[in-house]
C-alpha cells in the first residue's frame, strides 16, 4: 500500500515522494514530487524546495515538478520522510495558493 510521504526508487532510479494523502488509496495513481539532488545552482526557495537528507544524502524536495505516476511506476519503498510533512504541505501551498 502506498502511503503519503513513502520515498519510492523509481524504475529510471529517481528518488520520488507520494504526497498524494492515503485516504485516497483505491486510487491507481498516486501524486509525486522528485526528490532533486543539492547541488551549487539548483533551486534557492527554502519555500518551495525544502531540504531533506534521506539515505544519507542531502536532497531538495522538488515540488515544481509533481507529477503522477500508477502504482506499478513508483518502483522500490525506501523509506518515509513523514517529519518533513509540514514543510512539504507548505511547500504544496505555496505552489498552488502562492502562500
Amino acid at each position: 500500500m502506498a502511503r503519503q510521504f513513502d520515498v519510492y526508487r523509481r524504475p529510471n532510479g529517481t528518488l520520488v515522494v507520494d504526497v498524494q494523502n492515503s485516504l485516497l488509496e483505491a486510487l491507481s495513481t498516486r501524486v509525486v514530487v522528485p526528490l532533486i539532488g543539492k547541488t551549487k545552482g539548483g533551486p534557492d526557495s527554502r519555500s518551495l524546495n525544502p531540504s531533506v537528507s534521506f539515505d544519507g544524502k542531502d536532497y531538495l524536495i522538488g515540488t515544481q515538478f509533481l507529477a503522477t505516476a500508477t502504482l506499478a511506476e513508483l518502483g522500490l519503498n525506501m523509506g518515509d520522510i513523514s517529519h518533513k510533512r509540514d514543510e512539504i504541505s507548505r511547500a504544496l501551498d505555496l505552489l498552488f495558493t502562492g502562500f
